[in-house]
């Protein structure tokens, strides 16, 4: 019956609707630019598919794509977009929306429910759920989309949040028209941690406090055909969240809108592990093919969290995943995963030391409360014992990594052509751990040459990735090397080079971006409410 009615609110939409336009050049413009993806969610995510690229050919999956706007959009912006939907009108008009738009050799429109007519595996770049999720199901469907995202692709959420109670009545009580389908809501906090836990690398920005008054604004769609007033309004009100929410990170608890973005971890055999004891009923809700009658489902205490099966990993059944919160906060539970390495060399004899005096560090500290669940991970000479000759950092070790958050790794030789300069690094370029976190501190009763030892306390953050880790480098007497030298000092007209022809070449790549983070990771460290 609820599928009925959102089947039946839909169609009436797409009445509503019309008929198709096709979309004007300056609003393509608008998102080809992006000139103010700080303050608008639309615009924040258009930006970020733009800086990964997504506007070359990439296939985009545009799921709840309704009428066919962002998926039009993002064709004629360049991309190769599957758009699906529940409903036949609404794919009706996203296909001429599509012919309108002189597009529709870039557009595919599906009537479908995913959970039923499965998408291709591992297919897409990208996956843009915009103010769709909170239509459905969160639990069912979020599985099947990460599934349909290629390893390492990104999926972009746009979504109303769920306001605290209180205001979330103040909310419901404003005499405002509120057009919602039957089962739509905002999303709440688990709904939102079940979709992170999907993903590697997830990030959120949030919208709209002041701005929820924007829509009270007259010609609001028209912006870029003049109107000044209105447009100036969106502007001061959207800076005023912005500054607000740089200024007071706790307000965006009350934001209407948050984008969430991350990356599906690579792949290996996959397994659900519910943990039944600790499991919180979670009641089913959505439009997109469920039967609508309140039947629960057990969610596991590490929200969606997969847990994996590996061919030579054995993951502790007593242990649970330490996961990320949607602000970024690590969720420690008390028996926690830790993935360990135990190292070439002097790693048999300095890792199971280690271990022995972090398991007494914790008892210690908790009482017995709380403990380490110890999980032995392979790479090295170990690796390339168990996995086969020169796979000396297994595929299943990077996603156990990525997986279970923290790890810990003991000293691992370079092999001798293995075709890794050093496995330290490759891990580090693998899991983007561009911060060498390193904290500095004087112990009482240790003599040091300093006046004052006791004032040394700091902690250095040194760039893991770039400049000399990137690994570019050149040998002498190789071919390669002889064809940079050649370019450097034909093309480039570098004299700088000493020694040409007994000289190897290493470059050195330092970016904006890699600096930035590496500058604002430290800066949040120092104070965990700087933006």
């Amino acid at each position: 019956m609820a599928l009925q009615a959102e089947l039946e609110y839909q169609a009436a939409r797409a009445g509503k609707i019309g008929r198709a336009h096709a979309t004007p050049d300056y609003i393509i413009e608008r998102y080809r630019r992006t000139t103010m993806w700080r303050l608008l969610p639309k615009e924040f995510m258009f930006r970020k598919l733009a800086d990964e690229g997504a506007f070359e050919g990439k296939r985009v999956l545009d799921f709840g794509s309704g009428e066919g706007t962002v998926a039009t959009q993002l064709a004629r912006l360049g991309a190769q977009v599957t758009g699906v939907d529940i409903s036949p009108e609404l794919v009706a008009l996203a296909r001429e929306q599509a012919r309108l738009d002189g597009v529709s050799d870039k557009v595919d429109f599906i009537v479908a429910d995913i959970t039923r007519n499965t998408l291709p595996r591992d297919h897409f770049d990208f996956v843009v759920c915009e103010a769709v999720l909170h239509h459905v199901d969160v639990y069912r469907f979020v599985p099947a989309l990460v599934a349909a995202l290629k390893p390492g692709g990104m999926m972009l959420v746009q979504e109303p949040r769920a306001l605290p109670p209180l205001l979330q009545r103040l909310r419901d009580i404003t005499p405002i028209a509120k057009d919602a389908s039957p089962d739509e809501r905002p999303l709440n906090e688990d709904e939102f941690r079940c979709v992170s836990s999907a993903l590697n690398d997830v990030e959120v920005e949030h919208f709209h406090i002041a701005a929820r008054l924007t829509r009270l604004l007259p010609n609001l769609n028209r912006i870029d055909q003049g109107h000044p007033f209105t447009k100036a309004a969106v502007a001061a009100l959207t800076g005023i969240d912005r500054a607000l929410m740089t200024a007071f990170p706790a307000l965006r608890g009350i934001a209407g809108i948050a984008v969430l973005y991350g990356r599906k971890p690579f792949p290996v055999a996959q397994a659900m592990a519910m943990d039944e004891d600790s499991g919180r009923e979670c009641s089913r809700v959505g439009r997109w093919g469920h039967q609508g009658t309140g039947e629960s489902v057990k969610i596991s205490r590490l929200g969606s969290q997969r847990l994996m099966t590996y061919k030579h990993i054995k993951i502790p059944s007593d242990g649970a995943a330490v996961t990320i919160a949607e602000d970024g906060t690590r969720r420690v539970p008390d028996r926690p995963i830790v993935p360990f390495v135990e190292g070439d060399g002097i790693g048999v004899d300095v890792t199971p030391v280690m271990r022995r005096v972090l398991d007494a560090a914790v008892k210690k500290a908790y009482g017995g409360r709380r403990s380490l669940a110890w999980m032995e991970i392979f790479a090295g000479e170990k690796a390339a014992a168990l996995y086969g000759s020169e796979r000396y950092l297994p595929d299943e070790t990077l996603d156990a990594m990525r997986r279970f958050v923290i790890s810990i790794k003991g000293p691992l030789a370079t092999p001798v052509g293995g075709g890794i300069r050093s496995l330290n690094v490759a891990i580090r370029q693998a899991l983007d751990l561009y911060a060498c976190v390193r904290p500095i501190q004087h112990f009482p009763g240790v003599v040091t040459p300093m006046v004052d030892s006791g004032l040394t306390d700091m902690v250095i953050f040194r760039e893991n990735t770039e400049d000399i880790y990137a690994g570019i480098e050149w040998a002498a007497d190789s071919d390669a090397v002889k064809k940079v030298i050649a370019f450097l000092r034909d093309e480039m007209e570098v004299t700088e080079i000493r020694f040409p022809n007994s000289s190897a070449i290493g470059i050195k790549p330092v970016s904006r971006e890699g600096s930035q983070r590496l500058v604002r990771k430290a800066l949040r460290f120092a104070d965990p409410v700087a933006p």
